[in-house]
């Protein structure tokens, strides 16, 4: 819904149609928002773990949201890591943080003319796997980065940003990882590293345990 909300403003942009679009994305928003306070009264040690293959989910997310990076004109580069790319996780719970990350980035992008660029890039290490995304958008000022883990408490100025990071790494924690925000004129942009750990308590049986 906010990926068709957002394409819609862009697309009714100086029409008469623009002020009903902008209220549909603010709508939209308000949805997301409200799906996951609600998903605060689930207990988060009831979610199935199954073995996927991140990399596949990466590309399912990014085909969902072509349109948004063609209209943003956001150049991907992907550097995956073949088949050491498995691991145990909640693909629904996992394509909805892979999403949030990706929602961000025409906000991430509003600043800079030409040249946006993203690179994912998936790093398997012993015990977990680090899931990349660095982009060349504007920095976030550190004192905005910590209001990724206080989801729902404050107000922010970035808050298109810090809310859809704030919600993958609310999911991360769901999967008993981290999410790790890191923005800089050093990194050039913004890098988040997505981390997994290569295996969980809960498995379906019949799952393929990776470690």
């Amino acid at each position: 819904i906010m990926g068709y909300a957002d394409m819609l403003e862009m697309e009714t942009a100086g029409s008469p149609l623009a002020s009903k679009a902008t209220r549909l994305v603010a709508a939209a928003r308000d949805l997301q928002k409200a799906a996951e306070r609600l998903r605060y009264l689930i207990h988060r040690d009831d979610l199935a773990f199954e073995s996927y293959d991140v990399a596949e989910i990466l590309d399912s997310a990014l085909q969902m949201l072509d349109p948004i990076f063609r209209e943003n004109q956001i150049v991907v580069e992907r550097e995956y890591g073949g088949e050491g790319s498995w691991a145990p996780v909640h693909r629904q719970r996992l394509l909805q943080a892979f999403l949030s990350l990706f929602h961000r980035l025409p906000s991430a992008f509003c600043e800079r003319k030409g040249n946006r660029r993203l690179r994912i890039a998936t790093i398997r290490h012993e015990k977990h796997l680090d899931v990349e995304f660095v982009d060349n958008g504007r920095i976030l000022p550190a004192g905005h980065l910590v209001t990724i883990q206080r989801l729902f408490e404050s107000d922010d100025p970035f808050e298109e940003e810090t809310f859809n990071l704030g919600v993958a790494a609310s999911i991360a924690r769901d999967h008993k990882g981290s999410l790790e925000v890191d923005s800089s004129q050093e990194i050039g942009g913004t890098r988040a590293t997505f981390r997994l750990p290569l295996k969980q308590k809960h498995l379906d049986l019949g799952s393929r345990v990776i470690g």
